[in-house]
């Protein structure tokens, strides 16, 4: 079974396609896919629909220079601590520079 993931514009979709003994997209596979709208992505605090260096400067920026006054949640909410703080922002640096492990609760 193969999963296809596309995320653009605040959609997600999905398509699922089933394959033969040899590894090989089955003739008998049906095409079925799904596009549920995105609400959120957890560390996408500048709401661009990505995560990336953007993101790590608007955090820096509310956490120690007061701007933006507040961030979106729960996309802010990366380490699942229940609260905004430096541990959300280890948490994306990790992510984006050193293990690049998913983040989200």
């Amino acid at each position: 079974m193969t999963t296809l993931f596309d995320q653009q514009e605040g959609m997600v979709s999905y398509a699922v396609l089933t394959h033969d003994a040899e590894g090989q997209i089955s003739p008998w596979s049906r095409y079925a896919s799904i596009t549920i709208p995105v609400q959120y992505i957890t560390g996408d605090v500048n709401e661009d629909l990505s995560v990336d260096i953007g993101d790590l400067t608007t955090y820096v920026g509310y956490l120690f220079m007061g701007s933006p006054a507040s961030l979106p949640l729960p996309a802010a909410e990366i380490d699942c601590s229940s609260g905004l703080d430096i541990s959300d922002l280890t948490v994306l640096v990790d992510h984006l520079f050193i293990s690049f492990t998913p983040i989200g609760c």
